[in-house]
């Protein structure tokens, strides 16, 4: 009995942790479901999520470099879906831990999305 109470306890955890993933702004790549590739040699200090902007291809204008990618997952680790203002938040914080000012979303799917990191040339 004490064993099924324990793992009753570790799963109600488990939910409860992975439903809070989506919302914390520092929660590892596992639990956010995120990957980032950066494909710039260059090393930037990283930038303020709150500053990263979030960008269709046809509405750039401004020079730019392609610093990496970023692929959010559209579901959180439990399978539930995330608001659309959960995956932009986790695309702005990836962008900023590797120095990004802008997410130019390039692919939606049911299951992902995904965009290119840019860093504006001054």
């Amino acid at each position: 009995m004490t064993k099924i109470r324990d793992i009753a306890i570790v799963i109600t955890i488990s939910i409860a942790l992975s439903g809070c993933a989506s919302m914390q702004h520092n929660s590892p790549a596992l639990l956010s479901q995120t990957t980032v590739h950066q494909i710039s040699k260059k090393k930037y200090i990283p930038t303020e999520p709150i500053s990263v902007a979030l960008l269709k291809k046809q509405n750039i204008k401004t020079p730019h470099r392609i610093i990496g990618t970023v692929q959010v997952s559209n579901y959180n680790l439990v399978g539930v879906k995330r608001q659309l203002v959960s995956i932009h938040d986790l695309m702005q914080q990836e962008a900023a831990s590797i120095g990004g000012n802008a997410v130019i979303i390039i692919k939606q799917t049911d299951k992902e999305t995904t965009g290119d990191i840019v860093r504006f040339m001054s």
